[in-house]
């Protein structure tokens, strides 16, 4: 299986609808993704989400 990492455009596109109030799967539907990437990401980096910070680590 292989896997893909968020860019970090789509990591700032997830950054802006979240603070606009958009669920998680309303976020995964507009990325094309699956709801569990978006859940994962968010909890990766708790606190404070910033996709400068999420994409060196």
């Amino acid at each position: 299986m292989s896997y893909k990492h968020l860019t970090i455009k789509e990591r700032e596109i997830l950054m802006f609808l979240r603070a606009k109030g958009l669920s998680i799967r309303a976020v995964a539907l507009r990325l094309g993704r699956n709801p569990s990437t978006i859940s994962r990401e968010l909890k990766r980096c708790a606190g404070n989400y910033s996709p400068s910070k999420a994409d060196n680590d």
